[in-house]
């Protein structure tokens, strides 16, 4: 597999009433290519990832410490 062989997708993820560490998985999964079949690790398939809705973000007052 080649790189100028793949198809980007970009994927739109609601961050409505998700919690942090959920929409970060979700987002380093479609990163990464990992939801494809054809899945390699030394191979960057992966796709581009907009988010909205961040502002409905859940966060719990354990991590706003942090932030």
């Amino acid at each position: 597999m080649t790189t100028k062989s793949l198809n980007r997708a970009t994927h739109t993820i609601d961050a409505s009433d998700l919690t942090l560490g959920r929409l970060a998985t979700r987002v380093a999964t479609l990163l990464r290519g990992k939801e494809r079949p054809s899945y390699v690790p030394h191979v960057d398939a992966g796709g581009f990832v907009h988010v909205t809705n961040l502002r409905r973000l859940m966060i719990s007052a354990r991590k706003i410490v942090f932030l």
